[in-house]
């Protein structure tokens, strides 16, 4: 009978001790990320504010380029070359 007890108030014991100490871990990195984020959040703010101010300098940021296109000679297929040995040149 005892042994009965002790299997069932052993892991009630276990599981209500991992809660307890799951519980103010969760509060506590949740507050530490909050902190953390906030001056990052804060930055990126202030950086917007600041874009959007007109100055009386101009832009000196580039227009973006669009990539160049160029013409690669293509090698002539495998297809070709064996259609173009096999014929017979006079």
């Amino acid at each position: 009978m005892s042994l009965l007890i002790v299997l069932i108030i052993a892991p009630v014991a276990i599981l209500l001790g991992l809660f307890l100490a799951y519980l103010p871990m969760r509060l506590l990195l949740a507050h530490m990320a909050k902190q953390i984020t906030a001056p990052i959040r804060e930055f990126i703010q202030r950086q917007r504010d600041r874009r959007t101010i007109d100055r009386d300098s101009p832009d000196r940021r580039k227009p973006p380029v669009e990539p160049v296109r160029t013409m690669i000679p293509r090698e002539t297929s495998d297809r070709r070359k064996a259609a173009e040995s096999a014929t017979p040149k006079a």
